[in-house]
This record gives structure tokens, sequence and C-alpha cells, in this order.
């Protein structure tokens, strides 16, 4: 009986299907790369402080202006790059999606610190 048991258990576990979420794709700096420099002028700072409060460059800023800033500033100067300083108090769900935010208003050069 207990053959049985087993047999049934391997069969469920072979046939099932396993479910894999897609996750965040982040690119790690390379050890072996030398540092790249970049000059302040092309960094837009955006800081979300404790309280869920979104700074952008010193000014408070709501989603939706923040999406489109973001997104004006990569059609002028596509080298832009966006700063991210989180802080530590933030709950995952609001950095995940703040992080969404940039990189659905098209910025691929991303930065992430956290305070």
């Amino acid at each position: 009986m207990s053959d049985i048991a087993f047999l049934l258990i391997i069969f469920f576990l072979v046939t099932s299907v396993f479910i894999i979420k897609e996750g965040m794709h982040l690119v790690m700096p390379d050890r072996d790369r030398e540092p790249v420099t970049v000059s302040s002028a092309d960094v837009i700072t955006i800081t979300m402080t404790a309280d869920s409060r979104i700074i952008a460059d010193g000014k408070k800023i709501g989603k939706d202006a923040l999406a489109e800033l973001i997104r004006s500033s990569h059609e002028k100067y596509p080298e832009t790059y966006v700063l991210l300083k989180i802080s530590g108090d933030v709950s995952y769900e609001l950095a995940v999606e703040l992080i969404d935010l940039a990189k659905t208003a098209g910025m691929k050069k991303l930065s992430i610190k956290t305070f």
C-alpha cells in the first residue's frame, strides 16, 4: 500500500505544472569594468520618504506628474539617468511601484539607493 502511495506522489509531481512568476530583471554592475562618471545635470533624483511622499529634484510631486517628468526628460535627453532614493521604511509594494513607474516612462538607466 505504501508503494502505491509513493508511486502516486511521484506521478503527480512529474505531471504537475510548476508556476514560475516573472520577477524584476535587474542588471548588476560588473566588477571588472571601470566606473562610469555621470554629470549631476544628467541625473533626475527622485526621493521617496518614509511617509511615502515623492520628491523629484527638491520638489514634492505626484505620481502622474513624475511619470510625465521622466518621459519628457528621456525624450529630450536620452542619456538621462534616474536615481531613486527610497527610505527603508517604505513598503516593498510602494518601492516596486516607483521603480515600475520609472521603467514604464521609458527610463532604462536606473540606480536605486536606500537610506
